[in-house]
């Protein structure tokens, strides 16, 4: 379940630190399904639902988003994805509470379930796709174990696969493919063949 979902960025460029002062770019308490009204898209204006509990589980709120997985799924079997454009920020910030039932499992795998993504401003339009981008972080859970994984398949240099191109060159990936050796998927590597080409 989540509730009370907030984007803040810091006033002054550093790092964070609870004195400083933030601006909160988004919030939204959750409370009711009109998602578009409040910024959403994608899913939200095809008429897609998040199944929302009467589970306050933040002091305040009165409502949570309950969404189901099966055991080993990598994404709800009763929610919708959606999206949400926020001004442009070198930092971010994002704030949710999550529970899982007791016996919650996940996908298994160490990469799902993605909880939350952000996408670079940089790609072509507000529908591009998650994996394939200049940018992808993602905020997700294994095993109980919140984690930040990222993607850059668009910025790797597939002239210069395996070399390590940190301190080198910018026209790299930093996610895989330009910082060491190549492994292909099935040896646990983070360089990848997909349609042709390396991705990460």
């Amino acid at each position: 379940m989540a509730t009370d979902i907030r984007i803040i960025v810091p006033t002054a460029l550093g790092v964070f630190i609870p004195s400083m002062e933030y601006l909160e770019i988004f919030y939204d308490p959750v409370e009711d399904q009109n998602w578009e009204s409040r910024g959403w898209y994608d899913g939200a204006e095809s008429s897609g639902t998040l199944p929302l509990a009467n589970d306050g589980a933040v002091p305040g709120s009165t409502k949570s988003i309950e969404c189901a997985f099966a055991t080993g799924a990598t994404k709800g079997t009763n929610c919708s994805t959606f999206r949400l454009l926020f001004p442009p920020t070198n930092n971010i910030y994002l704030s949710y509470w999550v529970k899982y039932s007791t016996n919650w499992v996940g996908s298994a795998v160490g990469y799902h379930p993605h909880e939350w993504h952000f996408l670079t401003d940089i790609e072509d339009h507000n529908y591009w796709g998650l994996a394939n981008t200049r940018l992808t972080v993602y905020v997700e859970q294994n095993s109980l174990v919140q984690r930040l994984d990222m993607q850059d398949s668009r910025n790797i240099n597939q002239s210069e696969l395996g070399s390590n191109l940190i301190g080198v060159i910018e026209a790299r990936s930093v996610a895989g493919c330009n910082s060491g050796p190549v492994y292909d998927a099935d040896q646990g590597g983070d360089c990848y063949i997909s349609g042709g080409y390396r991705n990460n």
